[in-house]
């Protein structure tokens, strides 16, 4: 078995939900959330449209190799996560946000 993942597209709900049961977890060397409302707003504009969102870039994690830390308003994890995402923070979190409708912005 593989540590990475196929590159077929994962549903978009399936990755929040993973984000929210603490599943899928950011290394704790990840920066921090940095995006701005607008950059938040033209993404979930372009789902609708099918407009081409960038990749995502996520490991598993069995062996616990990287400290983990939740994503930005997401709760605490719940179960032990099974993925990191190394790429495509950003865009997740602000997903996340904004489809859970936590962090300092509503749209």
């Amino acid at each position: 078995m593989t540590i990475y993942e196929d590159t077929n597209s994962k549903p978009l709900l399936d990755l929040l939900d993973r984000i929210h049961t603490g599943d899928m977890v950011l290394p704790d060397f990840q920066r921090d959330f940095v995006w701005e409302p607008s950059a938040t707003q033209a993404l979930i504009v372009s789902i609708p449209n099918n407009y081409p969102a960038g990749s995502i870039l996520r490991v598993r994690d069995r062996q616990r190799a990287f400290s983990s830390r939740e994503f930005e308003g997401a709760p605490p994890p719940t179960i032990e996560h099974t993925f990191l995402v190394l790429d495509g923070q950003q865009r997740l979190t602000s997903l996340y946000q904004a489809f859970y409708g936590v962090g300092d912005h509503r749209y």
